[in-house]
């Protein structure tokens, strides 16, 4: 074959191949049976008939359309080996040029691995601070707690946020109904902010309008780019009314033997975050550090899956709220392009990290073994107490086990990262790590 390869962007080939009219002579050839045994005539075996009884049967052009297909697929096996390509992803047919006389070209595209450049791991540096934890911050914590054992209640006052607003819902666009009255129950405070706006200081029996604008692109041709009117009237008005922080209360939720023993136990809780979030924001400069030293390249087509796995992953949390993604962006004012162009920093950079993380274990030989894994689920297990089988068995329930993994290696990771560092500590521990 003739083959021609050019690299017009970093991590992408064109790779144009000349297929010779033996090559395509074999293939039609293979068509022509493959589509034989496919016609039935009279008084032949399918396959068996001659040429000049199946061909009148076939559609017209059917067996040369065939025979590209035949040989785009073999020429591009072999100019993979050929010219020593190695894909990220199967590539695609860019171009196809059939001129008379002329061998069939066919030029492919194909995305190619990512190339990644460690820079240097020596003379990291990275400042460790942990967040004081303050009586504010563990009251929160207990109203939080407080708020999750609240019962909704019938109220006359007006809706505020926090409230359930239970209202029937009509739309309407330039003052013709498209959606009759429905059901909908609104939590003030979390709904697109038109709502929101109508309904703070709304009460029972009040009826209550606002208009809310579309982007031209919408998802739902019927309100793309128009303005629709939400008319809710209000059937109810209930309030979360929460239990009194007491002595008894603590006791009867089996939350501690008082409430004060309950506050300190928060404290600790939120000690333990702080320096936690002081671990991850040190993972984060060093990484941070590391992968500006090095140098990533990788084709278009990685960067958009990490963004529809994002978007995939979004969509799972709308649904397991009960909304769609069509929804999300209707209440955020954006399409489904401006979403994916908002998420394509964010992707990239997570790309980037995750492809020298990988170059770092890679270089490192920091894979995980079985006995890794094992004393882990076996530390996990003991610290909860209970037998490694069980823990095993829980992990894999919850489809866990990559996640450990993933996390076992990221420590390993940081630990690595740490040795080549100087991190300084910025104020004192808390008193329970004392």
């Amino acid at each position: 074959m003739n083959i021609q390869v050019e690299h017009p962007e970093t991590c992408v080939a064109l790779a144009t191949v000349e297929v010779d009219e033996t090559r395509m002579e074999e293939a039609r050839e293979r068509a022509f049976r493959e589509y034989s045994k496919l016609v039935t005539v009279p008084g032949f075996r399918k396959g068996k008939a001659p040429r000049a009884l199946v061909l009148p049967m076939l559609p017209d052009g059917a067996v040369d359309e065939h025979a590209e297909e035949i040989v785009t697929s073999i020429v591009y096996k072999a100019l993979l080996e050929e010219a020593n390509l190695e894909p990220y992803a199967p590539g695609s047919v860019d171009n196809v040029s059939k001129e008379e006389g002329k061998p069939l070209t066919i030029r492919f595209r194909i995305p190619l691995r990512p190339v990644i450049t460690l820079g240097e791991l020596d003379n990291l540096t990275a400042r460790r601070q942990v967040a004081p934890v303050t009586d504010e911050m563990v009251q929160k914590r207990l109203d939080d707690m407080l708020d999750s054992q609240a019962v909704l209640t019938p109220s006359t006052d007006p809706a505020k946020d926090g409230d359930t607003v239970f209202a029937d819902v009509e739309t309407s666009i330039d003052g013709k109904v498209v959606q009759e009255r429905r059901p909908g129950t609104f939590q003030v405070g979390t709904n697109m902010e038109e709502i929101d706006s109508v309904l703070r200081g709304a009460s029972a029996t009040d009826s209550v309008d606002t208009d809310i604008t579309y982007p031209d692109d919408y998802p739902d041709p019927d309100y793309a780019g128009k303005t629709v009117r939400f008319s809710l009237f209000v059937n109810h008005v209930l309030t979360p009314k929460r239990p009194e922080a007491t002595d008894a209360w603590v006791v009867q939720n089996k939350l501690g033997e008082s409430l004060e023993a309950l506050r300190q136990y928060l404290r600790a809780g939120l000690e333990a975050e702080a320096n936690q979030t002081a671990d991850e924001e040190v993972r984060s400069q060093l990484i941070s550090q590391v992968v500006d030293r090095s140098k990533v390249e990788f084709p278009p087509e990685m960067l958009e899956q990490e963004i529809n796995d994002q978007i995939a992953s979004l969509t799972k949390d709308l649904e397991a709220r009960g909304r769609t993604l069509d929804q999300y962006l209707a209440s955020i004012r954006k399409s489904l392009t401006e979403l994916r162009e908002e998420m394509a920093m964010v992707a990239r950079r997570r790309l980037t990290n995750g492809l020298v993380l990988s170059r770092i274990v890679q270089t490192e030989n920091m894979y995980l073994t079985k006995k890794d894994i094992d004393d882990e689920i076996a530390a996990m297990a003991a610290r909860r107490n209970i037998k490694p089988g069980e823990m095993r068995r829980r992990l894999r329930e919850q489809n866990q086990m990559e996640a450990l993994e993933d996390a076992l290696l990221d420590r390993r990771i940081l630990d690595f990262l740490k040795t080549k560092a100087e991190i300084t500590e910025v104020g004192a521990k808390p008193e329970s790590e004392k």
